[in-house]
């Protein structure tokens, strides 16, 4: 099994075919379990928004500990769906725990020759990474089916995710009406896309599917975390030289992200404080990340920052 990783230049990367009426969308179960009522509401749902749909065998599988299934049945769901032609998209039906398992299991020589739609956000951050990294793909942090499709498909979350799928030559950010980006740092920065869940970047730090960082714009978001952890993760991130590395960074939401010591000391502040020192352009509450609406955001391709203007663009 190969892991050398590409040159992930913006002119070698590989932008899915979109999806049409009646195409197959692969749902698969690389984490954490959900319920057998929710993976047929699942399958009903994508089937009235016109998509014909196979289940991975994850989906079905009752809680094994904390996950859907051995590290080798998700595996195999993703490495099936992929090397299966009539499947055009692969959506997460949810996200949780236990990605980094299947890492290692994963058939990246076969993968990067079927490029086709991912979507997931959370613990699938790793799999975001890896397509990117190791086969060359655009990837999409977007909404999950059974977390976000069934109770928490608003127009603007459904508006963001078809708009990014099925972007041109480019896409300007869009953040729902009245809620304004904010500038932590000024500047202008460009550069391909990475990130996700911050928990999972600092995870995946030294593992060979760690996106490289070196000249990108990085895009963080996490939930449930406290603002000391949150201060932790940045300060490994800092220390390991890959905020260094990067041209400017983007903050989504930081939901349910609380200070027991000191409420009025949030995530705002930390920020604020944390890249006072920082010489590169940061921008704040993007609307995208385990909160709703949520926008999805094309991972992999270029992308363009103004602080001054408050926008943000992606380019194929």
């Amino acid at each position: 099994m190969e892991k050398n990783c590409l040159n992930t230049s913006r002119e070698h990367l590989i932008f899915p075919n979109p999806l049409k009426k009646g195409d197959t969308i692969g749902l698969v179960c690389p984490s954490s379990p959900t319920t057998k009522e929710k993976v047929v509401k699942s399958v009903e749902f994508m089937q009235d928004l016109g998509f014909d749909v196979k289940l991975g065998r994850s989906c079905w599988c009752e809680l094994h500990g904390y996950l859907a299934g051995d590290a080798s049945l998700r595996a195999e769901d993703i490495n099936r769906m992929f090397a299966d032609d009539t499947v055009k998209a692969i959506f997460c039906i949810r996200g949780g725990y236990g990605s980094s398992q299947i890492m290692n299991l994963l058939n990246y020589d076969m993968i990067r020759k079927h490029p086709k739609i991912f979507v997931g956000y959370s613990d699938i951050t790793n799999l975001l990474s890896a397509f990117f990294q190791l086969c060359g793909f655009v990837t999409f942090h977007g909404p999950m089916v059974a977390s976000n499709f069934l109770q928490h498909f608003d127009p603007y979350t459904e508006e963001s995710l078809w708009r990014t799928l099925f972007m041109g030559e480019s896409l300007t950010f869009q953040n729902p009406k009245g809620r304004e980006l904010t500038t932590v740092k000024e500047g202008c920065a460009e550069g391909l896309l990475v990130g996700g869940n911050l928990s999972l970047i600092t995870s995946q730090i030294g593992t060979f599917y760690a996106p490289d960082f070196r000249g990108k714009i990085l895009f963080l978001e996490d939930v449930g975390e406290t603002v000391p952890r949150i201060g932790r993760m940045l300060d490994q991130l800092w220390l390991t030289g890959i905020i260094g590395q990067i041209r400017g960074i983007l903050l989504g939401d930081f939901t349910d992200c609380t200070n027991p010591y000191d409420s009025e000391y949030g995530v705002n502040e930390l920020f604020q404080d944390f890249f006072c020192q920082f010489k590169k352009p940061v921008l704040s509450n993007l609307a995208c990340g385990h909160s709703f609406p949520t926008a999805t955001l094309p991972i992999g391709t270029f992308c363009t920052m103004d602080t001054i203007q408050k926008q943000i663009c992606f380019y194929r």
